[in-house]
């Protein structure tokens, strides 16, 4: 009896060792997050006080793991790849500070700050949104409401080529279509 006692300690141990030596050798779960893009012209004229209300990505991309969509075949999350934040509140953020590149200086209202009853509502929607291999193509739509005129809405279809593979590179591309959509959107702001 003390023999079996003393092989089933030994496996005991032995499997705790090899459960402590997996775990040291895991891979680290690394985070990612979007990067805001400095505008390649000079900043736009609108005179219109915008605030950046209320951003949605498809609920296949609103998750803590990053996603690849490729166009054939299901989709595919990365090991170890993490949002920073979840993706709607990273993708505000980003557009939010490439706005801000691009609109005279005060023009963009902070998101949590009260309404002015001067500014225009936006909100932004990826409607789709393929992600694979660096690159990047997404439609957009985005609806301005100002006090006492309708919505106008507009809707843009936006490309990043491929810079790269894997999580990072696919971070990059959503950042590039993001500075993309604030290009669109500051030339599509009325002048006052």
């Amino acid at each position: 009896m003390n023999r079996v006692l003393a092989a089933l300690l030994a496996g005991g141990a032995g499997l705790a060792v090899l459960c402590q030596t997996a775990c040291l050798h895991s891979p680290n779960t690394r985070l990612y997050t979007l990067e805001p893009i400095a505008p390649s012209a000079s900043a736009g004229v609108s005179g219109v006080r915008l605030q950046l209300r209320g951003t949605h990505v498809p609920p296949q991309f609103d998750r803590l793991e990053i996603t690849a969509t490729p166009r054939r075949g299901p989709l595919h999350t990365y090991a170890f790849a993490q949002w920073a934040a979840p993706l709607p509140e990273l993708v505000q953020a980003t557009l939010a500070t490439d706005l801000a590149r691009r609109l005279p200086a005060g023009r963009l209202v902070n998101s949590a700050a009260p309404t002015p009853a001067d500014a225009a509502i936006l909100s932004f929607d990826i409607l789709s949104l393929e992600v694979d291999r660096g690159g990047a193509q997404a439609e957009v739509n985005w609806t301005l409401s100002r006090p006492g005129q309708a919505a106008v809405s507009r809707q843009a279809s936006l490309v990043a080529p491929a810079q790269g593979r894997g999580p990072e590179a696919d971070a990059r591309a959503i950042s590039r279509l993001l500075a993309l959509a604030a290009d669109h959107i500051v030339q599509s702001l009325p002048a006052a």
